[in-house]
């Protein structure tokens, strides 16, 4: 009951902050220049817009949330609050990944509404995003201002599109499984109608989860290192 209720807080606080809107906007523009380009261009660019969302911005969105937040007092409060670390963290990973996925839903469905691109989509989205919302958290907290976050931001963005960006060039290593958005580019190639073996979706899978795990683990950490620095500093 307490993480649906953060769910639903959270959701509350991205509408208010004009974080819903920012998305709405994103979609209609990648639904835009997907329809511009012609094919089949267009189904090269596909999984990179997509992948997009819950990498790039999704990272990016929950930065800026986390820097509003600190800068308000509000992590200074979880440590006296009823709700966990975990209710706080898993608020921010399911809502972020609920409206990145809806996004990828509408662009997919608007561009290639075959049922079968549009399952593939938004599983690649949905077990993508938890991932670069939990690095966002943790990276966020070690910025003092939002700017210097951002330009930081390119340390992890780069890595998460490699796999898109080698793809366009024909680059194939098994190496890219050390990068967790090699299973979200396979994901993705697949959502396009392109064969991929089973067992690269697999592996490709359990080196992002194993991933996400670790990123849980991590952002707990940050918060509880960040929320006890706070309280010293009021000492």
């Amino acid at each position: 009951m307490k993480l649906i209720q953060t769910i639903l807080l959270d959701l509350k606080v991205q509408f208010r902050s004009g974080l819903l809107f920012l998305y709405l906007g994103l979609t209609l523009f990648y639904i835009v220049v997907l329809k511009l380009v012609p094919p089949p261009w267009d189904k090269w660019i596909f999984p990179l817009i997509i992948a997009t969302d819950p990498t790039v911005m999704g990272f990016l969105f929950v930065g800026a949330l986390i820097q509003g937040e600190k800068d308000q007092g509000v992590l200074s409060l979880l440590a006296v609050s009823p709700l966990t670390l975990s209710h706080y963290l898993g608020g921010k990973v399911i809502s972020l990944g609920l409206i990145s996925t809806l996004t990828a839903g509408l662009v997919t469905a608007a561009v290639f509404p075959r049922p079968e691109t549009l399952g593939w989509a938004l599983l690649a989205v949905a077990v993508t995003a938890p991932l670069f919302t939990l690095l966002g958290v943790s990276v966020s907290l070690r910025f003092r201002s939002l700017s210097s976050f951002f330009m930081m931001s390119g340390l992890v963005d780069l890595p998460a599109v490699a796999p898109f960006l080698l793809g366009w060039l024909g680059v194939s290593s098994p190496l890219l499984f050390l990068l967790p958005t090699q299973a979200t580019y396979l994901l993705l190639i697949r959502a396009g109608g392109n064969p991929v073996p089973a067992v690269s979706l697999v592996f490709g899978g359990l080196i992002l989860a194993g991933c996400t795990a670790a990123a849980w683990i991590w952002a707990l950490r940050s918060l509880d290192r960040t929320i006890a620095g706070i309280q010293g500093d009021v000492r």
